[in-house]
């Protein structure tokens, strides 16, 4: 082969090294900085919809990120109790997935009978850019959002601290909530979890939909087996109940199998048939009203 010809081929193959490389390096820093946008589907409410009533109060309060905005549903027998500085029986904190907002779960919180309508409340939280909150949300953002509604609400209501709740207190979350249900019961102390549709880590769910490959550029680093493990290791365990749907394709009801093997001692399963991962929320609505006052479930 002519020498000008082997010139020509080499610098043909280095400029298409060059074209692969500066393409995956694209590729690697879109991914990197714009994963904000592929994890979080942040919504706004809607003029009207986060408005006050007799059991709707709203908590406004600061973090780090800045103004932020959440919301405290009393009990909807009168609750009065609640009012004076007495908690209610129970009060569930709640965490979305992450294409909704705090108050979606509203129809959920009608107690099954009217004997418990003044056993239960709810501190619904949305996350950092979500509904009326400011910021930007990752792990660490959402952590601070839910450690401080639960204090402005100790304050609001004059309940005395945060600590004192632990009896009393419940963390419900589903999908990336279910993650952040678990961090705030790691924080905070909790009486039960109830977990809808988790992942075992994000990574995980990372690698399934997209690519092993891309896990080492993962920044949110949610991670449901490590918070597990925390709590696994605690004297006065929580008892944690996990729901998964069987169709779920974003999180597959592996990884809730593989959490509840991981932690027997700790972690009751139950899979739901014929459920995906949205869904499976309206199809076990007995269920949730069930858990959050205190009648027996499935």
């Amino acid at each position: 082969m002519k020498p000008g010809i082997v010139h020509r081929l080499k610098r043909l193959m280095v400029i298409a090294l060059v074209t692969v490389v500066s393409f995956f390096l694209l590729l690697g820093c879109t991914l990197y900085f714009a994963q904000d946008q592929l994890i979080y589907y942040k919504r706004s409410y809607k003029a009207g919809e986060a408005v006050e009533t007799d059991t709707l109060h709203r908590l406004e309060y600061e973090t780090s990120q800045g103004a932020q905005v959440a919301y405290y549903i009393s009990p909807s027998g009168g609750g009065e109790s609640a009012n004076q500085g007495t908690p209610p029986e129970r009060l569930w904190v709640l965490t979305a997935g992450n294409g909704s907002l705090a108050l979606d779960w509203l129809d959920y919180l009608l107690p099954p009978s009217p004997d418990r309508a003044d056993t239960c409340g709810f501190l619904l939280v949305d996350y950092p850019g979500y509904g009326e909150c400011q910021g930007k949300p990752d792990p660490e953002t959402i952590r601070e959002n839910v450690g401080a509604a639960l204090a402005a609400l100790v304050q609001d209501k004059a309940w005395g601290s945060v600590e004192s709740l632990q009896p009393r207190l419940g963390f419900f979350g589903h999908s990336i909530g279910a993650a952040v249900a678990l961090q705030g019961a790691v924080d905070h102390g909790a009486r039960e979890i109830v977990l809808i549709s988790p992942f075992t880590r994000m990574s995980d769910v990372v690698a399934h939909v997209m690519n092993p490959s891309v896990k080492p550029l993962l920044r949110h680093r949610f991670d449901n087996v490590k918070n597990l493990a925390i709590l696994d290791k605690r004297e006065d365990r929580v008892p944690v109940t996990i729901f998964h749907g069987s169709e779920d394709k974003l999180v597959p009801v592996t990884m809730g199998k593989e959490l509840a093997e991981k932690f027997p001692d700790l972690v009751t399963f139950h899979e739901i048939p014929e459920a995906d991962h949205n869904y499976i929320v309206m199809m076990i609505s007995h269920e949730i009203q069930g858990r959050f006052y205190g009648v027996e479930g499935p």
